[in-house]
């Protein structure tokens, strides 16, 4: 091989190596903007489960909170019901 073949390699393969350090860097750029939209979308998933798992022990608590109520409710009846079955056999005893 002459001179002017080895140049004209060593031309091609500096032009090679510079257009794939180029294509390396517009890579390492792209996938550095990726990990930071994927970092900041997965502090919002974060902040949305937190948001979530608020709401839902709020409404958990309230859940409790009615169950509570609803069940002193039904207590109440059953004692008025009871007192009233108490009442009408007392009747149907005093009529007879």
């Amino acid at each position: 091989m002459d001179r002017e073949a080895i140049e004209e390699i060593t031309r091609h393969c500096d032009a090679v190596s510079e257009e794939t350090g180029s294509q390396i860097a517009a890579v390492s750029d792209a996938l550095g903007r990726l990990t930071e939209r994927v970092g900041e979308h997965d502090q919002k998933l974060d902040a949305f489960r937190q948001e979530v798992r608020k709401e839902f022990d709020e409404t958990r608590s309230m859940i409790r909170v009615s169950y509570g109520e609803l069940e002193r409710r039904i207590i109440d009846l059953e004692t008025r019901v009871d007192d009233l079955s108490t009442r009408m056999e007392r009747v149907e005893t005093h009529l007879r």
